[in-house]
């Protein structure tokens, strides 16, 4: 009995020690593209194939229109990294920061600002958008961001 009991423990926290493991390459430092001030930056999406995306805390903006009164929306800044798949350098050497409007009651995006950095914190574009919202693709990479968002306001402790 006591093998069997001194057995499970040693099972459970061999696996529990891989369940908690930081991945390296996901801590920022100095000559990394992900974000240094991560009070202010959290992190609310990653899948490790494609990209990580943070939000800026500060900048989390409920806001109300006139035509989506009832809506829960919110104006904020994401900081978009995205992965290579193909080289052994496991991140591209940009990253982006965007103003994106999301609708949680309408089931919208509204994508108002990109600019792209390089690794040194140089503009290389900036584009700007007036676009109308765009309505999320079921099943879509763009589905889980939206509902990750969907939580990340709805269990936010940095809500204003």
């Amino acid at each position: 009995m006591r093998k069997i009991i001194i057995t499970t423990i040693f099972i459970l926290l061999s696996i529990a020690s891989t369940c908690f493991a930081v991945n390296p390459l996901l801590l920022p430092d100095e000559n990394s593209l992900l974000p240094l001030d991560t009070n202010r930056w959290k992190l609310f999406y990653i899948n490790i194939n494609d990209f990580a995306i943070y939000a800026d805390s500060e900048n989390y903006t409920p806001i109300h229109e006139v035509l989506h009164d009832d809506c829960r929306m919110v104006d904020m800044w994401e900081w978009r990294v995205y992965f290579k798949n193909d080289s052994s350098d496991l991140f591209n050497d940009t990253y982006t920061i965007s103003n994106i409007i999301y609708d949680f009651s309408c089931k919208t995006v509204s994508i108002k600002r990109i600019i792209q950095y390089d690794k040194a914190g140089n503009v290389l574009r900036d584009f700007s958008y007036s676009d109308s919202p765009k309505r999320i693709v079921p099943s879509s990479t763009g589905e889980l961001v939206f509902k990750a968002m969907d939580y990340y306001d709805t269990h936010s402790i940095n809500k204003k």
